[in-house]
């Protein structure tokens, strides 16, 4: 059994409802997201953390 977790940021096609609750956000395709679910599922990986979109602090 894989255990992980994705964690995207703010997807480009529900700006519209959700954008004025994250300023300053930056945006990700649906599609790349759905990319990052496949591959915690299907790749052999588990106990991961897979951050789409999200830029670290320096």
């Amino acid at each position: 059994m894989r255990i992980n977790l994705v964690s995207p940021t703010l997807v480009q096609e529900s700006v519209h409802l959700y954008g004025d609750f994250f300023p300053g956000a930056g945006t990700m395709p649906v599609r790349e997201v759905a990319l990052g679910y496949v591959k915690s599922f299907k790749g052999g990986q588990t106990g991961r953390v897979y951050r789409m979109g999200w830029i670290r602090d320096a």
